[in-house]
């Protein structure tokens, strides 16, 4: 079996040498680089299957855009100094992994095992012309008073029209009755019970069933892990951390988000 090649764009040297030490132990080839522009020539030049990239080292996303359509240019990770959930969420959007950025052999290690059973996603792709005919969207949320803040946000869209439920059972029940081209989700949809996770039951299913619903998943218990497991491994279209105390939510981009699910649907969706 080849060993895998991982490019990594990093200019902490002291890290990158312990970096090589724990990848190659673990059967990795790794090639660093200290800037984005040497990782595209680079990769002109030798295809990798994997590129780690410090993100301190980008002005901004747009500079990655050539390196993501690049086809020789297997998965791509970005790595952070501090935590960053909201970093992450700007990736996981963009087809993109996210881990916090290994400080030690053990954690290293860690990331060397992710990488050898990789299976996160790929970037979206060329969006499609608007649909002609109304968007059907169902809402999935137990807690009345976010209804009306989803609901609510897209509210003077004309073209989408909107369906409320509040259970996976009804949730179910709904998608198999009519079309739906968009479902937004709550990943809890029993706030009391903290083992309830039937808003990602939901999405799972969806997913499994080879359905092109875009669903939007929305929580009050936003983690890294949660959101790459429904947008990398589930395929959601998007994820919103929510914050109980205070609902606090991002509004205008949840508005575009949904907007933009519609109009990357191509074809009317059959039925689960």
């Amino acid at each position: 079996m080849n060993r895998p090649l991982v490019l990594l764009v990093d200019d902490e040297m002291e890290w990158v040498e312990l970096a090589k030490e724990v990848l190659s132990s673990k059967g990795i080839q790794l090639v660093d680089v200290q800037n984005l522009r040497d990782a595209q020539s680079f990769v002109d030049a030798e295809p990798v299957d994997f590129l780690l990239l410090n993100f301190e080292l980008l002005a901004g996303w747009e500079e990655l855009h050539p390196t993501l359509n690049n086809e020789r240019m297997g998965k791509v990770m970005i790595l952070s100094n501090v935590h960053s959930l909201s970093l992450a969420l700007e990736a996981f959007r963009r087809g993109v992994d996210y881990e916090d950025k290994p400080f030690g052999k053990d954690g290293l290690k860690e990331l060397a095992d992710r990488l050898l059973v990789y299976d996160a996603g790929s970037p979206r792709g060329v969006l499609p012309d608007p649909l002609e005919t109304p968007i059907g969207v169902l809402i999935v949320e137990d807690r009345p008073e976010w209804q009306k803040v989803l609901s609510g946000a897209l509210a003077g869209m004309p073209e989408m029209q909107i369906t409320l439920v509040s259970n996976y059972s009804d949730a179910m029940s709904a998608l198999n009755t009519r079309k739906f081209h968009i479902v937004v989700s709550d990943s809890r949809l029993l706030d009391e019970d903290s083992s309830n996770i039937d808003g990602f039951v939901l999405l799972k299913t969806i997913h499994e069933s080879g359905s092109d619903v875009a669903v939007i998943m929305t929580t009050g218990f936003a983690t890294v892990e949660l959101a790459r497991e429904a947008m990398l491994k589930y395929g959601a279209f998007d994820f919103f951390p929510k914050t109980p105390a205070s609902g606090q939510f991002e509004l205008v981009r949840f508005r575009e988000s949904v907007r933009t699910a519609g109009r990357r649907i191509r074809n009317p969706r059959r039925h689960l």
